[in-house]
């Protein structure tokens, strides 16, 4: 018995070693893993804001053009109906 008496001293003697070398080596700054910022983190609420300011803008633009198309064809019926009869006279 006493030969596993000293085995298993010896033994948790070398497992206590191990886990006090284990505690120095993981406090030790050796610098081969450099630290990595965060990335900030945009909020969700930012991104739907921004979206819907940009589909507004674009709407707004695109009802605008087809208003202002509107208006000159409406302005425009007339001359555009007597070229095309000039034209149609030319030919005949």
């Amino acid at each position: 018995m006493s030969g596993q008496d000293a085995n298993s001293k010896d033994m948790l003697s070398r497992i206590h070693e191990q886990r006090v070398k284990d505690q120095n080596n993981d406090s030790t700054q050796t610098g081969a893993f450099p630290m990595v910022k965060a990335k900030k983190r945009i909020s969700l609420d930012a991104k739907v804001t921004r979206t819907r300011l940009y589909s507004s803008i674009l709407v707004t633009i695109l009802c605008a053009l087809l208003g202002f198309g509107y208006v000159i064809q409406i302005n425009n019926t007339t001359s555009t109906y007597e070229t095309m009869s000039e034209i149609g006279r030319a030919h005949v």
